[in-house]
């Protein structure tokens, strides 16, 4: 997964503080920030900056903030990032844009999984030696449920929550949530199958495609030293269930050349059918063992305009066709994952 040494502040940021009640001088001031940063929107932090800019924050507003983040987040105070996440057909292909684009938001790390007990988001920090913001888990999982919400226009109730701090208000936690918080050494999140594939009102595939670009070439070059072979496949992540993954729509979101990209990827003594394939035969297997999705939504989610097709392909891949291979690996989804 990659990561960033520096993170973008856009002007929206302003508007979410606003809405909060924050002082904003305030918050530079105890950020111990640049006193005039916010005239220089858009910029950007170092990853000690952010936690520092959320410890001022859970400063002013103490164990509040989570709620009040969930009670004012709208559109307009969006990162463009995020904005793009709403344009997804549902949760799960939200998620999965984030997971990529997280690196461009803020030093955390986003993981994502699906089985059959629907689907678990965790986070990791970095870049900071000094004790995170009490808040900072319960922010992301608001942020979570909030998004949830309001994409599908339906008060999507979490199946369970772990944060490696219990507030002192659980009641009013658990009251918003709908569900009880549980102590853990990893905040995370898991929700219900039936919603991770709840389609998304907000759905809007001329909007994602103004962002996807500017997205991708942001996500290119946050590590230059990274191989062809491992942009090809954080791109391929992302692209999967639109259905363009052609070498010829990876390469343009590279801003480089179909030849380029083949050049490049056979010195890596790789190709992109074959990063494809692998790509695509692995996450099927995952979603057979792990998820009682249809044959039809795994091919959606694989690229594939037909199950039919996923099913050929699947069998090339494997020797057994998909139903088959479900039934032979019922009780063996991973148990790795400690909650």
């Amino acid at each position: 997964m990659k990561r960033a040494a520096k993170f973008s502040l856009s002007p929206h940021c302003l508007i979410l503080f606003k809405d909060l009640g924050l002082n904003q001088a305030l918050l530079l001031k105890q950020a111990k920030l640049p006193a005039d940063l916010w005239h220089s929107l858009p910029t950007s932090v170092t990853a000690a900056q952010y936690f520092d800019l959320w410890h001022a924050m859970e400063a002013q507003l103490g164990e509040t903030l989570p709620l009040k983040l969930a009670q004012h987040l709208n559109i307009e105070a969006f990162d463009p990032a995020i904005f793009a996440c709403l344009c997804s057909a549902n949760l799960s292909a939200a998620m999965r844009r984030l997971s990529s684009y997280k690196p461009l938001i803020g030093p955390l790390t986003l993981h994502v999984r699906e089985d059959q007990q629907g689907l678990l988001l965790s986070l990791d920090c970095y870049g900071y030696d000094k004790p995170l913001p009490k808040s900072l888990g319960l922010c992301e999982l608001a942020f979570f449920t909030q998004l949830a919400r309001l994409a599908t226009r339906t008060q999507v109730i979490p199946k369970t929550l772990y944060v490696t701090q219990l507030p002192d208000n659980m009641t009013d936690f658990e009251d918003y949530f709908g569900t009880t918080l549980t102590l853990s050494n990893q905040v995370a999140i898991r929700f219900h199958q039936a919603d991770t594939q709840r389609p998304f009102m907000t759905e809007n595939a001329a909007m994602w495609s103004f962002f996807e670009n500017d997205l991708a070439q942001r996500l290119a070059e946050l590590d230059a030293s990274a191989s062809m072979t491992q942009k090809v496949k954080a791109l391929l992540m992302e692209l999967l269930p639109s259905g363009q993954v052609s070498a010829e729509q990876v390469a343009a979101k590279l801003a480089i050349s179909k030849r380029t990209l083949q050049r490049k990827l056979d010195g890596e003594s790789a190709s992109f059918q074959s990063l494809l394939s692998a790509l695509r035969s692995d996450l099927a297997r995952q979603y057979l063992r792990r998820s009682s999705m249809s044959l039809q939504e795994i091919a959606f989610l694989l690229g594939f305009s037909d199950a039919n097709t996923f099913i050929r392909a699947f069998n090339q891949w494997n020797g057994v066709p998909p139903g088959h291979f479900r039934n032979q690996n019922a009780h063996s989804a991973d148990k790795d994952y400690s909650i």
